[in-house]
């Protein structure tokens, strides 16, 4: 159930605000398909951020704070929706130009080596990743890779395991996860008892170190790297 809230303040199930239009981003026909059906049940109509003209000239020389060729897209529809519900123009690019998201292809520099940690935890996510780490050398790239159990796993390491030449497989925590030693089978590695074991026989392996497969496991390895404190993982 979509749940949105309105000019005047009130939440309401999208049910209950016919005429809401939904702005969608490339998708495939069947997808769009579903959601125009879905829309229309609820007295909703749907329209796509590529036919937006303002956006798509904005487009064109925009500045994008997120990294990642995927996020042009994402940035299309957040301006489409931006200027919808009432900044300027100005304010949307700048907002764009600006926005931070930790643990999304974000950079951190420990020492000598530079750590990418990113939240790919599904096969869409995987591919955009490997599509970034597509220009750099597999034979300097570690990778830290672990999931849960729920999760499409071998779709994911099939996309990420031919962008680095030295994998670590760990147990996520939270909730159940995917065994490494299934990992390893499919595509070699070592199997590590923690994500800090990992990282540290990563970092000494290669001087770019990728960690990803589960938010869990990026999460924990931030808080190692920048020294935060952090809440114990919970199960949903």
């Amino acid at each position: 159930r979509l749940r949105i809230e309105p000019n005047d303040g009130q939440r309401r199930d999208v049910r209950e605000v016919p005429g809401l239009d939904l702005v969608l981003g490339p998708c495939s026909a069947s997808v769009r398909a579903a959601i125009e059906e879905t829309a229309r049940a609820a007295g909703a109509t749907v329209s796509m951020a590529e036919d937006d003209r303002e956006a798509d000239e904005w487009l064109h020389h925009a500045t994008i704070g997120l990294a990642g060729a995927h996020q042009r897209e994402n940035a299309r529809i957040a301006y489409v929706l931006g200027r919808r519900t009432g900044a300027s123009p100005e304010a949307c690019a700048r907002g764009i130009a600006t926005v931070e998201w930790p643990g999304r292809l974000e950079t951190l520099l420990a020492g000598d080596t530079t750590v990418l940690l990113d939240a790919a935890h599904n096969p869409d996510g995987a591919k955009a990743l490997a599509a970034f780490l597509a220009p750099r050398d597999p034979s300097a790239t570690a990778l830290v890779f672990g999931t849960l159990a729920d999760k499409a796993w071998p779709e994911m390491l099939d996309a990420l395991a031919p962008r680095a030449a030295e994998r670590f497989y760990v147990t996520p925590k939270g909730r159940a996860a995917t065994d490494p030693r299934d990992m390893a089978a499919r595509h070699p590695g070592a199997v590590v008892e923690t994500v800090a074991e990992a990282y540290e026989r990563a970092r000494r392996s290669a001087d770019y170190v990728v960690a990803c497969g589960s938010i869990n496991v990026i999460g924990e390895l931030r808080a190692l790297l920048l020294d935060l404190p952090r809440d114990p993982p919970i199960a949903l």
